[in-house]
């Protein structure tokens, strides 16, 4: 997919000004996306890392489709959606696959009666989503993380009690229970994290900052 498809299943200075972003390298992304097409360029680009599982999948919709509008036309701006299945058996790989590519159809549609309602020309930035199988993906994009309580996800459960076991678990998955983005500044590779809608307009302004565009807010949530 070359175009910026609405996906489905998110330290930034404008949060947090006295904390310093993380560097996120790019190499952990697959060659190809869920339907087997190259992944765009992502040199000299703004990437945008927006991460979801099945909790989050449709807050993470509306942040991809509220992204693809507003930053149509933009050639410097790449977002690659990771879907978390990692909880799913193995044995049901083939039935999420389908699952995902019909729920790109879907949106698409959607995305381009958007355009369509809008009297825009359908030209949604570069884009893919890849299937995170084994939770790595995310994993090492949460790491970038520079907000305090995400250091949880780097604690190991093992040489704890059964009762803090339990506990440090159940934090680590309310903290990866998020429509989460990470956008990516290809001058230093510094990552700035998001978290859910209610960071939809800090999101826009870092954007904004980055590829030198003012963006006029436009979804329900910013009226």
């Amino acid at each position: 997919m070359r175009h910026f498809l609405a996906t489905f299943l998110a330290c930034s200075l404008l949060i947090a000004p006295s904390v310093c972003a993380e560097t996120l390298s790019l190499q952990f992304l697959p060659d190809k996306d869920v339907t087997g097409q190259p992944l765009p360029s992502l040199k000299d680009t703004v990437v945008a890392i927006l991460l979801a599982n099945r909790e989050k999948a449709n807050e993470a919709q509306s942040i991809g489709e509220e992204l693809a509008f507003t930053y149509r036309g933009q050639r410097r701006f790449v977002v690659i959606s990771v879907v978390d299945v990692s909880m799913a058996p193995s044995f049901m790989q083939d039935n999420i696959r389908q699952l995902v590519l019909e729920k790109i159809r879907v949106s698409e549609i959607a995305l381009r009666e958007r355009f369509k309602n809008a009297k825009q020309t359908y030209d949604p930035p570069p884009g893919s989503v890849v299937v995170d199988w084994s939770g790595e993906m995310t994993k090492t994009v949460l790491a970038a993380s520079e907000r305090p309580e995400y250091a949880l996800l780097s604690k190991s459960p093992r040489s704890l009690s059964k009762d803090a076991r339990t506990v440090l678990l159940r934090k680590q998955l309310e903290l990866r229970n998020h429509a989460q983005l990470f956008v990516i500044n290809p001058n230093d590779n510094s990552a700035r994290q998001f978290v859910d809608l209610s960071e939809l307009s800090l999101m826009k302004t870092y954007l904004n900052q980055l590829l030198g565009k003012k963006v006029a807010l436009s979804t329900a949530q910013e009226k």
